[in-house]
């Protein structure tokens, strides 16, 4: 049922919020532990500040996202969210990590935003095969995160260990978000 035609949109969309997930739950803490020279106190203050900016961040986006058209809002948040994997690339110092956290939490509340909305909606749009529809959606996820790990080993493998190839996929995958 995933494969038919016309759950296409819905498993590319979800299987790239999966494929993103990945990087951003797994690869960028480990990032960050490395580029922080494995300093716990560092590691602390720097994802302090890059939570309590992002609770401002949310409270602001999440008021605009109310007055524009959720459509137009995700494309953008998306393409910045795509821009975001690709400047964490080049990340090299604590501040770096900071401006580079703060402007992607900033992009993925833009394109968050709307698209958990839609999400609400198309579920609700499903009626009483709501739960066939959270089923797809979380197998689609579910094979987002293994697509990527299974590219995150490999890129690993051909670059000897580089992690900053798993951003340039994530920001890849980002932009297949708009697909819902």
């Amino acid at each position: 049922e995933l494969f038919r035609k016309k759950n296409l949109r819905m498993l590319l969309s979800y299987g790239a919020d999966g494929m993103q997930s990945v990087v951003g739950v797994v690869i960028w803490p480990i990032f960050i532990w490395l580029i922080l020279d494995q300093n716990f106190s560092a590691v602390g203050i720097v994802s302090s500040l890059i939570v309590f900016a992002s609770v401002a961040l949310r409270l602001i986006v999440g008021d605009l996202t109310d007055r524009f058209d959720k459509r137009k809002v995700m494309k953008w948040g998306t393409i910045l969210n795509a821009v975001g994997w690709v400047v964490k690339m080049f990340v090299g110092t604590g501040f770096h990590i900071f401006i580079a956290s703060t402007y992607h939490s900033f992009a993925t509340i833009v394109m968050r935003t709307p698209f958990d909305a839609l999400m609400y909606e198309k579920a609700a749009d499903s009626g009483h095969y709501i739960d066939e529809y959270t089923v797809l959606r979380e197998l689609a996820l579910t094979l987002g995160r293994l697509v990527m790990m299974g590219l995150i080993v490999a890129s690993f493998a051909l670059t000897g260990g580089s992690l900053t190839v798993s951003f340039l996929l994530a920001g890849l995958a980002a932009l297949l978000i708009n697909k819902l």
